[in-house]
């Protein structure tokens, strides 16, 4: 997927307040979650104040428990639809439709598991470390396999943009070389304080 599409999803979930569509694409699109894993996941899964959402290995497809950090960018998201009172899972179990809904209202083109497939390709191509990647998406291929199969589809000017989608109305501080090669990995713990501060601004 484009990061202009992905960013055009987002977007109109946030404008129309599917807070829970939006959630779930976040986690996806961004943090590598299954989205039949993000279907299942309550509100407490996600952690503010560490910055990391739990993958109980109950709802894990391959049974193994999962705390991936949650890049800047997502915590943005989701700092902007947080809700103390929102303690129930993220969003009902007709996830399915509701999505189906937001892809129409967007006008993008999507394909079933694209989002997902598209968090890999950007983050191998904005330079995380493989094992990380592998880590993130709960996959129990070999990491080769998944460096032949997502790496080098896209080029790092696209993966910058896809890792400085935000929500239209917070201000873009994020640095002019972040998501680059070599850079977001560090960025992401560098900028952690700021991250969980940016809502109160």
């Amino acid at each position: 997927m484009e990061p202009d599409d992905f960013k055009k999803l987002l977007e109109c979930c946030y404008k129309n307040k599917w807070y829970d569509r939006l959630c779930v694409l976040v986690l996806v699109g961004f943090c590598g979650v299954r989205i039949e894993e993000a279907s299942k996941l309550r509100w407490d899964n996600i952690n503010f104040e560490s910055g990391k959402v739990m993958v109980p290995a109950t709802i894990a497809k391959t049974g193994s428990y999962r705390r991936n950090e949650i890049p800047r960018n997502a915590m943005m998201w989701l700092n902007a639809i947080r809700d103390e009172r929102q303690k129930d899972e993220i969003i009902s179990s007709g996830w399915e439709h509701l999505v189906r809904s937001a892809v129409i209202a967007s006008g993008i083109n999507y394909s079933k598991n694209c989002i997902r497939h598209s968090f890999c390709s950007y983050a191998l191509a904005a330079d995380w470390p493989l094992a990380d990647v592998v880590a993130y998406m709960g996959h129990n291929r070999s990491p080769a396999i998944i460096a032949q199969h997502y790496r080098n589809l896209v080029e790092p000017e696209a993966a910058r943009r896809w890792w400085k989608i935000l929500p239209a109305d917070v201000v873009e501080d994020l640095p002019s070389d972040y998501g680059s090669s070599g850079k977001s990995r560090a960025i992401f713990k560098q900028m952690e304080v700021l991250l969980r501060g940016a809502k109160n601004k």
